[in-house]
């Protein structure tokens, strides 16, 4: 049975030439901005001629940015595009060392800026229970999501115990001490489905 390849680079470096592969890896690299915003239109079910219209320009321009090395692209012409699309955009600048743990790092300290800010919402919005409730739940559902991440790849580890050991877990099943949970009292953790380690 002939290998599967998983990605086009992969396919790329098992049947060319070292420098062939290289020179894709790195067109790739500088046209990933460009195959974003193609990726983006389709999704909004849009053509390049209702872009254009929308950012006031002819469709050859669209296409032209839809297919550029990120050098060639103007700042100007990508927000443009992007707001036709109904779409912003935020930028990472970082080490070019930078590491997967580096990146995990990063994206946890940025998700907890967003959970402190909704957390203060909620608190303004105490007399709305549909605001402050919507934002509990949300927290629930983050909370699920992340644990159902972290276990699905903990088991893809060669040594799975090690890292739950690390996080100071006991057991195969993740839990939380819903007791050092600050601000809950005691009827409250009673009641509450979290299980207590």
């Amino acid at each position: 049975m002939p290998k599967r390849f998983e990605r086009v680079s992969e396919l790329v470096n098992a049947l060319s030439g070292k420098k062939f592969a290289q020179d894709f890896d790195e067109h790739s690299r500088r046209t990933q901005l460009s195959r974003t915003l193609f990726v983006w239109r389709n999704r909004k079910d849009l053509t390049q001629t209702e872009v254009a219209g929308r950012v006031g320009c002819k469709q050859a321009k669209i296409s032209k940015l839809e297919h550029a090395e990120i050098q060639d692209m103007r700042m100007k012409d990508v927000l443009d595009y992007l707001k036709a699309l109904g779409l912003s955009m935020s930028m990472q600048i970082h080490e070019q060392n930078f590491t997967a743990t580096d990146a995990i790092k990063y994206h946890a300290l940025e998700i907890n800026r967003h959970l402190e800010i909704l957390a203060a919402i909620a608190k303004d919005e105490d007399e709305n229970d549909e605001i402050s409730g919507g934002i509990a739940d949300f927290f629930g559902e983050y909370f699920q999501n992340s644990i159902h991440f972290f276990t699905q790849n903990l088991v893809k580890l060669p040594q799975p115990l090690r890292a739950l050991a690390a996080a100071g877990l006991q057991s195969g099943e993740p839990t939380v001490q819903v007791s050092a949970v600050p601000g809950l009292e005691e009827e409250e953790i009673a009641s509450n489905k979290l299980v207590e380690a």
